[in-house]
């Protein structure tokens, strides 16, 4: 079992605070209240601003840093950069996590695009060098599976897209399990059966299969969860990626509560690594990881 992460979210109140909110909201929802700080929110009245920053940073071992477009350029009612402000608690809660060896990543909020080294001050150039993720509206949930694969320790740069295989002049074709596959540059084709072994927190090794159409970028299908085929939602695949959701209840007596699986994988030829996370219902559970095999 993964061990879960700490994290602390690091943002500008000006130009990102519902994107942390929201963020805020989604990773207590998985690791729990405890695992994650937001900055400022989460100091109490009295409290010395740096040293419960300090204290914070040295127990996390994450930060994530919210950039959206205005980050660089923000300036403090006397006109002078935040950033160039020693004080500034952004700069001084990079500079900390940095200095510490505290994993740090940039998430770019709607389409900012990430600092360069001679824009910002000496002692958090650092973050300049870090792999950034995005995080937008109209991708919240393939872009958070992102975010969960990386917080689950799976790698979060992108591979290479596919190239497309020649053979003779012609397009290359892969002939498996009586069919012919025909592969084409961006977005490898994934319609068929699946089939995987899924070890839960809550349970042994049970086996799950997986059914997708592939339309362009659009996934449809099902996904079975503890062996019960449930709807894919919002199902997308942009190059080798893919994610969905599928939903169900859970019961405790009386009390109904419905909870989500987002699943984000990594297709890689007949195999697909994925990361589930499940969201809501009566429990908190760690991100299973498990591999989905082509059976048709």
């Amino acid at each position: 079992m993964s061990k879960l992460p700490k994290v602390f979210i690091s943002y500008r109140r000006d130009e990102s605070t519902g994107f942390a909110g929201r963020l805020h909201e989604r990773l207590t929802s998985l690791y729990g209240t405890e695992s994650v700080f937001m900055d400022v929110d989460d100091i109490g009245a009295g409290a010395d601003f740096v040293k419960t920053i300090e204290d914070q940073i040295a127990s996390c071992n994450v930060l994530l840093v919210l950039i959206g477009n205005q980050w660089l350029t923000l300036k403090s009612g006397n006109g002078v950069r935040r950033l160039d402000d020693p004080h500034d608690f952004v700069r001084i809660e990079i500079s900390k996590a940095l200095a510490g060896n505290v994993r740090v990543i940039p998430l770019l909020v709607n389409n900012a695009k990430m600092p360069v080294e001679k824009d910002v001050p000496a002692d958090i150039r650092g973050l300049c060098r870090r792999q950034a993720i995005e995080l937008t509206e109209e991708r919240w949930e393939y872009d958070f599976g992102r975010l969960v694969e990386a917080l689950s320790g799976e790698s979060s740069q992108r591979k290479s897209r596919r190239k497309l295989m020649l053979l003779a002049g012609g397009i290359a074709v892969l002939a498996a399990a009586g069919g012919v596959l025909w592969f084409r540059e961006g977005a490898p084709p994934v319609t068929g059966k699946w089939a995987a072994t899924v070890t839960y927190d809550f349970l042994p090794a049970q086996p799950e299969t997986f059914v997708f159409e592939q339309m362009d970028d659009q996934i449809r299908g099902s996904a079975s969860f503890l062996g019960v085929e449930r709807t894919i939602l919002e199902g997308t695949i942009q190059d080798d990626r893919i994610s969905f959701i599928t939903r169900t209840r859970e019961f405790s007596g009386a009390d109904t509560r419905e909870s989500a699986n987002h699943y984000a994988g990594t297709v890689k030829g007949p195999e697909i690594q994925f990361v589930m996370q499940t969201i809501g219902g009566f429990s908190d559970h760690p991100p299973v990881k498990f591999t989905a095999r082509r059976v048709e």
